[in-house]
C-alpha cells in the first residue's frame, strides 16, 4: 500500500474514532434523547462514507466544463431543474435549481402548503421527478387527500365531509390511479427535526434518486441533538444545515417558513424579506425566496382582489426578482395561472 493510501486510511480511520466518541460522551451525559443519538451517528457515518467518495476541489477547466455543458443544455431547450407548472416563475428561474435551498414564506391562510405540494404534485405526476415530502404539520393522509383534491379538481371539503357527488366521484377515482403512481415519498413520523431529515433524505435519495424535497415547516423544526443555546442560533444552525442538504444530495431542498407578525401592523399588508421569522439565517443562506400574498384574506368585499394571489420573488441568487400574479382557488386548493383552467393538469 502506497504511502499516501496508508495515511489517508489512517485519518478516516481516526474521524470514524472522534464521531464514536463524541456520540459516546453525549450518550454518557444523557441529555440528549436516544433517537437523535442513533440518527446523529448514522448521519454522520454516512457524511465519513460520501466523503471517502467524493472529490471537494475542482480545477477551473472542469468548473468551466460544467459552466459550458449548462449553457448547451439551455440552448437546446433543456432545463437544469425541477419546473414547478408555473409558467412566469419557470422562465424566471429555469425550474427550481439543484443545490438550492428554496423558501416559501407567507402569513397564515396565503397558501404556503397548498403552494408548495402544488408544485410537488406537478413535478412528481407531469415529470416523474421523484419527491420526499417531510410533513411536521400535516399527516400523510391529509397531504394525499388535499392533492387527490387538487388533481381531481374536487372541493376538498367534500372529500373530508363524504359530501362527494358521481361525477366527483369518477373524477376522483380516476385520478387515484395516476396519483398512486407517482414517486412522491412522505415522511410524517413524530419527532422530525433537522438531524432525522438529514439522515432519511439521505437514504431516500440512495433508494429512489430524489429530485425535489419539501419541508413543512421551518419554524416548527428543532435542531435534534440539543446544541443550540437559543432559538434564533438553532434558526440559524437549521437554515445552514437544509442548505449544506441540497448541495450534499444536488436537489433544491423547498422550506415553508413563517412570517412575522410585523405584516399586521402595516397599512400595507404585502410582506417583505425581511418579515421572515428569525430571518437573518435563512436571508442569507437562501437561494430563492418567494412570499404570497392574497389581498383578499384581507379585503374579502374586493373584486379585484378575489380569486388572486401574488408569488413576490424577493431573491433570487442566479436571476432577477420582482412578481407575478396566480389564480388561487381555495376549496380545490390550486394555484394556477389566471384565468384558473377547469382543470389543473
Amino acid at each position: 500500500m502506497e504511502y499516501g493510501s496508508i495515511v489517508q486510511q489512517t485519518a478516516r480511520r481516526r474521524a470514524v474514532i472522534e464521531v464514536c466518541q463524541d456520540v459516546e460522551s453525549r450518550a454518557k451525559q444523557g441529555q440528549a434523547p436516544a433517537d437523535d443519538l442513533i440518527e446523529e451517528a448514522s448521519t454522520l457515518i454516512l457524511e465519513l462514507a460520501d466523503n471517502s467518495r467524493r472529490k471537494n476541489v475542482t480545477n477551473m477547466n472542469e468548473a468551466l466544463e460544467n459552466v459550458f455543458k449548462l449553457i448547451d443544455a439551455r440552448e437546446r431547450g433543456e432545463n437544469a431543474g425541477v419546473l414547478t407548472g408555473f409558467k412566469d416563475l419557470d422562465e424566471k428561474t429555469s425550474g427550481l435549481q439543484p443545490t438550492d435551498l428554496v423558501i416559501v414564506a407567507g402569513r397564515p391562510s396565503m397558501g404556503k402548503t397548498t403552494f408548495s405540494l402544488n408544485i410537488a404534485l406537478h413535478a412528481a405526476l407531469k415529470n416523474q421527478v421523484p419527491v420526499a415530502i417531510f410533513s411536521l404539520e400535516m399527516s400523510h393522509d391529509q397531504i394525499a387527500a388535499n392533492m387527490l383534491s387538487n388533481a381531481a379538481v374536487v372541493p376538498a371539503h367534500h372529500i373530508y365531509k363524504n359530501q362527494i357527488t358521481d361525477p366527483e366521484w369518477e373524477r376522483l377515482t380516476n385520478r387515484a390511479v395516476d396519483l398512486s403512481k407517482a414517486p412522491i415519498y412522505i415522511d410524517d413520523s413524530p419527532g422530525l427535526n433537522a438531524l432525522t431529515i438529514r439522515s432519511r433524505a439521505r437514504l431516500l435519495h440512495q433508494k429512489h434518486n430524489l429530485g425535489l424535497i419539501v419541508i413543512d415547516y421551518l419554524q416548527l423544526l428543532e435542531l435534534g441533538g440539543g446544541r443550540a443555546e437559543n432559538r434564533q442560533q438553532e434558526i440559524s444552525q437549521i437554515s445552514r444545515s437544509l442548505k449544506q442538504l441540497a448541495r450534499e444530495l444536488e436537489v433544491p431542498v423547498l422550506t415553508i417558513s413563517q412570517l412575522s407578525r410585523a405584516v399586521e401592523s402595516r397599512e400595507s399588508k404585502k410582506p417583505q424579506m425581511s418579515d421572515l421569522r428569525e430571518s437573518g439565517a435563512i436571508e442569507q443562506d437562501a437561494d430563492l425566496i418567494m412570499l404570497l400574498f392574497r389581498e383578499e384574506y384581507y379585503k374579502p368585499d374586493s373584486e379585484e382582489a378575489k380569486g388572486l394571489a401574488e408569488v413576490i420573488i424577493a431573491k433570487h441568487r442566479k436571476g432577477s426578482v420582482g412578481s407575478f400574479k396566480l389564480s388561487f382557488r381555495g376549496e380545490t386548493l390550486t394555484f394556477a395561472e389566471p384565468p384558473l383552467p377547469s382543470d389543473t393538469f
